[in-house]
């Protein structure tokens, strides 16, 4: 019996980080002091440098202050997270 390798939702792993992200900033469940990035704040600070691409700019600042978190609190190795994924993922 041949197994078929899982293939990845690359749209769903995005929403699931935006969702783990804005449940993790400071006004949520404050994880990480993001301060409202991902929403109307960043929006207004990052659309003038980032007319159309201001929301994965206020993504990926918020996914790179997880991860940064995350690894602080939380690094064992050979451990895999929603915010270290392997770079054939990433």
């Amino acid at each position: 019996m041949r197994r078929s390798s899982p293939t990845i939702d690359f749209k769903r792993l995005f929403k699931l980080r935006l969702v783990v992200a804005h449940h993790g900033e400071m006004d949520a469940a404050r994880w990480w002091n993001t301060q409202g990035v991902l929403g109307p704040r960043g929006v207004s600070v990052l659309k003038r440098g980032f007319p159309k691409t201001h929301c994965f700019a206020q993504a990926r600042i918020v996914f790179e202050v997880a991860r940064s978190r995350c690894h602080e609190l939380f690094d064992p190795p050979g451990c895999i997270t929603l915010w270290s994924l392997p770079a054939a993922i990433e």
